[in-house]
């Protein structure tokens, strides 16, 4: 209960914050500014993308080895298992991850550089001006945040899922009150980029905090830290994998933001921008339910308990699906009149739009809970198909908008034909599949 408690309070923060700061922004930044900043955000969302699917397979191989696995298979289980903890292990996974995340950190600091001078540089031509220091200090909470995998993973793979979202909430607060005093200080954009920097910062040293008050290293032993380079080895395949799912799901989805805000004007782009962060932090709340309950999922499957395996993702997917469903018919009702009420300076995109926004985001979060499942059995089949969807919106959006198609339906309806060809039903044929094959077995055979 406590780890549902807090869990739901980070997300509930994290939206309180959101659509708080949202009114004063809406109603005090300009509709040009308003883009800027939904640009920013399309950017530190970027920290999933540049993660490279790590922490996700890091996550899994602490809880295979607290499960008693004594080798990191590049795919499927360990052959082997213990009674004990593999220290030596341990300690290399996280030795391992501590030094791919910092030089992850270091490369994308020059990708930042490179984003500000060929592309923030020129859809700012018109802007009235500059925006070098907020894009400076949201640059440096990316940075930071990239540092912070290190500690998300160990919060998930030792299943301490409640600090995680502890240190999500304390710096979800910071960021929000930050913002706030600052927007009533009409100090515009770089209000968000202070706020953003030191809510990174706060979530920096509280991670930290977290990790020892609960002894989360406890079986972190200096002495065997060499090897961490081996591990990364048979690591690497499948986080490779996943990075590329990320990477193809932001060809997806966040990148038409990018796409629609080159083809725009900055003031139209904003009602895009909008109504896709809105529906990002719909399906981030409605996914928070598998999220907990994956550390669950993953050790099931590695101790052969698969009748808890079939139990934990039913509940996922009702709880999940339900979710979404609410929260999307209420946003399609009251998101106009709530925004007229708040004397919006950016206006949401017609209702064809946001139906087919909602269409596309809730296969999105079926198509999520089966992945998921199948990469609790340590499989990444996903890249090829994933990554070539992306590619192909990226195109056919591009294409089109050069062609004169220029309306912001497009990249939504190109979004939801190019997943459904393929993503949107595959892969829970698969998931189906591995239940029957799993029902077959038992438990503990």
């Amino acid at each position: 209960m406590t780890t549902l408690f807090w869990g739901y309070f980070s997300r509930i923060s994290s939206i309180a914050s959101s659509l708080i700061i949202m009114p004063f922004a809406l109603s005090q930044f300009s509709a040009e500014a308003f883009s800027l900043w939904m640009i920013f955000v399309i950017f530190y969302g970027l920290v999933v993308v540049f993660d490279f699917g790590l922490t996700t397979t890091i996550a899994r191989q602490y809880n295979f080895i607290l499960a008693g696995a004594n080798s990191i298979e590049k795919s499927g289980l360990s052959s082997g298992s213990q009674d004990g903890i593999n220290e030596v292990l341990f300690t290399q996974l996280y030795s391992g991850s501590k030094k791919i995340f910092t030089n992850i950190a270091l490369g994308v600091s020059v990708l930042l550089l490179l984003v500000y001078l060929f592309y923030l540089q020129l859809i700012t031509v018109d802007y009235q001006g500059s925006i070098i220091i907020e894009w400076i200090l949201y640059s440096l909470a990316i940075i930071i945040s990239l540092f912070c995998l290190t500690y998300n993973a160990i919060f998930f793979g030792t299943h301490n899922v409640a600090s995680i979202y502890r240190v999500c909430s304390i710096s979800n607060l910071v960021f929000f009150a930050t913002s706030i005093s600052l927007i009533l200080f009409e100090q515009g954009l770089l209000s968000i980029a202070i706020a953003r920097c030191l809510s990174a910062f706060v979530y920096f040293f509280h991670a930290k905090f977290e990790i020892q008050k609960f002894n989360m290293l406890l079986h972190y032993k200096p002495e065997y830290k060499m090897g961490g380079d081996k591990v990364l080895k048979n690591l690497v395949p499948n986080a490779a994998k996943l990075g590329g799912v990320t990477l193809g799901n932001f060809l997806v989805s966040k990148a038409s933001v990018l796409i629609v805000a080159a083809y725009f004007p900055l003031e139209e782009s904003g009602a895009f921008s909008l109504t896709l962060n809105i529906f990002s932090v719909i399906m981030s709340v409605s996914l928070l339910f598998m999220t907990i309950k994956t550390p669950k999922l993953n050790t099931s499957r590695q101790e052969k308990r698969y009748g808890d395996l079939f139990f934990y993702q039913k509940r996922i997917r009702l709880v999940c699906l339900l979710i979404a469903a609410v929260a999307f018919i209420t946003f399609i009702l009251l998101g106009e009149s709530l925004l007229r009420l708040i004397g919006s300076n950016t206006e949401l995109p017609p209702l064809s739009v946001l139906f087919v926004f909602s269409v596309l985001c809730f296969f999105e979060i079926n198509r999520s809970i089966s992945m998921n499942f199948i990469m609790s059995s340590n499989n990444v089949p996903f890249l090829k198909p994933v990554l070539i969807t992306g590619i192909f919106c990226l195109v056919l959006t591009i294409g089109l908008f050069e062609l004169g198609y220029a309306y912001i339906i497009i990249p939504v309806a190109i979004q939801l034909m190019m997943q459904s060809l393929f993503n949107n039903w595959y892969w829970t044929k698969q998931e189906i599949k591995e239940y029957k094959v799993l029902s077959k077995k038992g438990d503990y055979e």
